[in-house]
């Protein structure tokens, strides 16, 4: 209940706005202003009562009329207007506490939201960005000069003062907060897709469309990346190719769709047998490169073939038949002082041995 609650005042807070030559997130920042402004302003006219001075409690209460009043216009399609009026009663509300307390009630740290809205907003050109921006600067100047030779009407106590800052520093850091993420929310979302779409590619890139593993430049990658990390930490690395016996009979035979479910059922197999031991790609057609780490070669050639047992005695379905292959290994226990290229082709030389040895092996 309380989730749907809060979902229709999200939802209520960003609705669209009913002017065409309007912006939504120009209305979304006056409204997150806004939910921030209005328990600011019940505080302060709650402080003002309590400060022995009880009829100045209609300044704030006066300003949280006010901020109800601006948070209409935005629903009603006067942006524009709620946006001036919300910046006017900012600097009027500065102006009122400067005047009447001092500049160390910390009234001042509200010009840090204007001048994010002034050079954010949708609104203006830069050029009326520019001068905006110098004129919250002179007003600002001004209020402080006024303070150094002037006295607040009514000076307060210190720990009225203290109370006071916080309560500013809380309204002003809110009200920053909800400019800020009003106006960067579009930005987010560009930068989140741009991200999304980098890592698609970055994953297009390195995967093999049909099995889903890595691809032939994503394994190679890898390799280097292991290989440094087997030379400064002091752990093997063994690379094996391993072939498909005789599959060019399954696609003569039963056609390419059969060898497309053959390659796709191998490499569930192969990725959940390999799992945290290492990776395994599809290094081009019926071969498949397996990088297994942490272990010496008789552990590697120990774990081949128990894979290539369980390829043996596997059910392969394809439609209404079940087909059954073998596979061949060549495995090389990679030495750090060779180049990378040499551990492929001794991997691969001894893929061809087993090959011409019978098929159905692993050769170490």
């Amino acid at each position: 209940m309380a989730k749907g609650t809060l979902e229709r005042f999200f939802e209520f807070l960003n609705q669209d706005v009913k002017s065409p030559t309007e912006t939504k997130k120009n209305a979304m920042m006056i409204r997150n202003v806004i939910v921030v402004l209005v328990p600011y302003a019940f505080l302060q006219t709650l402080a003002f009562y309590l400060m022995d001075r009880s009829w100045t409690f209609v300044f704030p209460l006066a300003f949280l009329l006010l901020y109800f009043e601006i948070f209409g216009m935005t629903i009603n399609g006067k942006s524009r207007l709620a946006e001036a009026l919300l910046v006017f009663a900012l600097l009027a509300w500065c102006l009122l506490c400067v005047l009447l307390y001092g500049w160390e009630v910390g009234v001042q740290y509200f010009f840090s939201p204007l001048l994010v809205n002034i050079l954010s907003s949708g609104f203006r050109s830069m050029k009326v960005r520019v001068l905006e921006c110098l004129g919250l600067f002179s007003f600002m100047t001004s209020l402080f000069l006024y303070t150094v030779y002037y006295s607040p009407i009514f000076p307060m106590q210190r720990n009225a003062i203290i109370a006071q800052e916080i309560l500013n520093t809380i309204g002003s850091f809110g009200t920053l907060m909800a400019v800020t993420l009003a106006f960067s929310q579009d930005t987010m979302k560009i930068e989140k897709k741009l991200i999304d779409y980098a890592m698609e590619l970055t994953h297009l890139a390195d995967t093999d469309t049909l099995t889903g593993l890595m691809n032939r430049r994503a394994a190679y990658s890898y390799f280097e990346k292991v290989t440094n990390d087997a030379r400064n930490y002091g752990f093997f690395v063994n690379v094996a190719i391993g072939d498909i016996d005789f599959f060019k009979k399954i696609n003569d035979t039963y056609g390419h769709d059969a060898g497309d479910a053959v390659l796709v059922f191998l490499a569930g197999v192969f990725t959940e047998f390999v799992k945290d031991k290492g990776v395994v790609a599809r290094w081009g057609g019926e071969e498949f490169l397996f990088i297994l780490n942490g272990m010496n070669g008789d552990d590697a050639f120990m774990m081949l073939d128990k894979l290539r047992y369980k390829i043996q005695h596997s059910d392969i379905p394809f439609g209404d038949l079940t087909l059954h292959v073998c596979m061949t290994f060549g495995l090389e226990e990679h030495d750090p002082e060779d180049p990378l290229d040499t551990t492929f082709e001794q991997a691969d030389k001894k893929l061809y041995i087993g090959k011409q040895s019978g098929r159905n092996r692993v050769v170490m």
